[in-house]
């Protein structure tokens, strides 16, 4: 496994910059595996809403070098 770099928050990604976390977010990200293999990233784990599930994805597209990300997450009830 290997750990993604943190989105480059300067805008300079021709999508545009990553949108900004929300603080709870940070608690969910312990729960989060990510898995990197030739650029695919796979997220698995939990969270908490939909929101944090879309959020997760929105952040692993913006890293340098992601081309394609499966979000494999599921809403904790």
């Amino acid at each position: 496994m290997q750990a993604l770099p943190a989105p480059d928050c300067g805008g300079s990604d021709p999508k545009g910059p990553p949108p900004r976390s929300p603080p709870h977010l940070v608690e969910e990200v312990k729960r989060i595996h990510i898995v990197v293999k030739d650029g695919n990233v796979a997220l698995e784990g939990e969270v908490s809403s939909q929101a944090d599930k879309e959020r997760a994805s929105a952040l692993a597209k913006h890293v340098q070098n992601v081309r394609d990300v499966t979000n494999n997450l599921v809403i904790q009830k």
